[in-house]
């Protein structure tokens, strides 16, 4: 789906979504309008892969410096 870099955000549906990230970041959310923050086990010391469960919102990259995390949704 998409590859964000450092303060890059999107906004995605609610499901679940396989996460490949690529080093040391953290992963904030925005549901509606109340300011970003940072999600619950949303701090990747190093590159690893997960699956989350999100709702409806915009998802953010920060403290990322030259990490990538590339977000896609799991189909099934």
């Amino acid at each position: 789906m998409a590859t964000l870099l450092n303060n890059q955000s999107i906004k995605v549906s609610g499901g679940k979504y396989a996460l490949k990230v690529g080093g040391a970041l953290d992963l904030q959310w925005q549901v509606k309008t109340e300011g970003f923050s940072t999600i619950t086990d949303g701090s990747f010391s190093a590159a690893s892969d997960v699956i989350i469960d999100l709702p409806a919102c915009e998802v953010k990259v920060i403290n990322g410096s030259t990490n990538e995390l590339e977000i896609n949704p799991v189909r099934g």
